[in-house]
């Protein structure tokens, strides 16, 4: 054996190792189960053919590659969202490669796959998941090599002889190394969450978040009459790569928006917080919403004006989202302090999700009578009027 494979196969370990980066990366910018799965998935897919177009050669004859790993990956901590799209790109790749090895290939990377989606399903309801379960995960997904009786008898007698064991040690090497890195990510997300619902205000902004964003916002909905609150204004920074890491060429780093801004342009500054995609959610009164342009020209000037040196003042996104009744104002703000999924592996399959949307149905006409976020603010409101009363 060449000593140069050791290298190849550390490389190639380096490589895919990248994915842990970017599953944290996505999982905090992109928070939900929708696109962020599906934009990660295509990553994984682009990595698996990397790996086929990449491979190592331990031996002469012998060529093998990594390819199944970011797929069994992908289904294990991606989920169904995301596991698609990286087969996908798996499955053109090896269409284009040809060969009388297609088939077996397109069956192991399917094998691969499933395996990753059951290890997920079979491990959902644990805190962590050690080494010995992504152990579990390599012995599972390396039965992708069954696809060696698809080729011709005399391939298949060679693969299996020759070429299979190999590829099972890579399995078991690359998979419980990379596995426990996105494993880590998912730990460090979890304890972040635990971390952002503990404080009340972000140190660096002075603005509310998370939990503490959702209760002041309802409690302050309660205790003023109805109709102070007619809706909130979404300030997002500008997410262009040059805004976002300009800073690294020596260009001048946008300035976020803290609460000392919102003094000087909005009458509920004290009420504004930070979403989980990074963006600001600032309650609005009608008066303000009817005069939006000149509350933005404010705000604008507010921050120019406090910009000390080495900053900017970027581009920033201005929306208005109206809500007056008790229901939409209460729902925005929970949709603003969702945080990143403990584990994208563990959302419903398509059939569960069919039986859930069905129950949704039920309960919008069970809402007529009952609603959940009225039922917040009407308590808030109590509990406000009692506390007054004895005082």
């Amino acid at each position: 054996m060449n000593t140069s494979v050791f290298f190849d196969i550390a490389a190639a370990l380096a490589v895919t190792a990248l994915l842990a980066e970017s599953y944290g990366a996505v999982r905090r910018r992109m928070v939900g189960t929708n696109l962020a799965p599906v934009v990660l998935g295509v990553l994984f897919g682009l990595m698996a053919l990397l790996q086929m177009f990449n491979p190592v050669e331990p031996y002469d004859g012998l060529i093998i590659d990594m390819r199944n790993v970011p797929i069994a990956l992908a289904g294990a901590f991606l989920g169904w969202r995301g596991v698609l799209p990286c087969l996908a790109i798996a499955f053109a790749t090896r269409y284009g490669i040809g060969g009388v090895g297609m088939l077996a290939g397109v069956v192991g990377m399917t094998i691969a796959g499933l395996a990753g989606i059951i290890w997920a399903r079979l491990t959902a309801h644990l805190e962590q998941r050690g080494l010995g379960l992504l152990l579990l995960l390599a012995a599972a997904m390396s039965t992708h090599v069954v696809s060696g009786v698809v080729v011709p008898r005399d391939m298949a007698i060679w693969f299996f002889s020759v070429a299979a064991a190999p590829i099972v040690l890579v399995n078991f090497l690359a998979v419980p190394l990379i596995g426990s890195l996105l494993e880590r990510e998912n730990r460090r997300i979890q304890r972040e969450n635990k971390l952002s619902a503990a404080i009340t205000r972000d140190p660096e902004t002075g603005l509310l978040t998370g939990p503490a964003l959702v209760r002041d916002l309802t409690n302050a909905y309660a205790a003023q009459p109805f109709g102070t609150f007619a809706g909130f204004l979404k300030v997002t920074p500008d997410r262009r790569f040059w805004s976002l890491y300009g800073g690294l060429f020596g260009a001048a780093h946008p300035r976020p928006v803290d609460a000392s801004d919102l003094t000087q342009a909005v009458d509920h500054a004290a009420l504004a917080g930070t979403c989980a995609d990074g963006s600001v959610l600032i309650p609005l009164s009608a008066w303000e919403i009817e005069n939006i342009t000149r509350v933005k020209s404010a705000l604008r000037s507010a921050m120019r004006n406090k910009l000390r040196q080495g900053e900017t003042l970027g581009l920033l996104d201005m929306a208005v989202i109206e809500a007056a009744e008790p229901a939409e104002f209460i729902r925005v703000a929970k949709r603003a302090a969702l945080t990143a999924q403990p584990d994208w592996s563990r959302a419903p399959m398509a059939g569960k999700t069919r039986a859930k949307d069905t129950s949704q149905l039920a309960s919008v006409r069970r809402s007529k009578i009952f609603n959940p976020e009225e039922h917040d603010v009407l308590f808030a409101k109590a509990d406000f009027l009692i506390d007054r009363s004895h005082s």
